[in-house]
């Protein structure tokens, strides 16, 4: 999109499934916000908190990221593979 779109009243929705074709009640993490950092400039910021991928094994992972208009009218703004990596680092100092 070339123009800011008010995003006033939208709500979008993270959704990560190990895979395409699980239902979304089988995700292995979802996300629902309304609140955006600069809604009349379209802005809104996706913050995954680490409770939501913990139990997480590495590997890929599908995800998209839908919004919903105040018109009930939802798009999918992007998708993907999210690759989950093993931890490498143990040190903690």
């Amino acid at each position: 999109l070339d123009t800011a779109v008010n995003l006033t009243g939208y709500k979008f929705y993270f959704t990560l499934k190990k895979q395409r074709t699980d239902l979304d009640n089988a995700a292995v993490a979802t996300i629902d916000w309304t609140t955006h950092s600069s809604p009349t400039t379209g802005k809104t910021i996706l913050l995954v908190p680490s409770s939501a991928t913990t139990s997480l094994k590495a590997g890929q992972y599908y995800f998209d990221i839908q919004w919903k208009t105040p018109d009930l009218t939802v798009r999918t703004l992007v998708s993907g593979i999210c690759e989950i990596l093993e931890q490498v680092t143990i040190r903690t100092t």
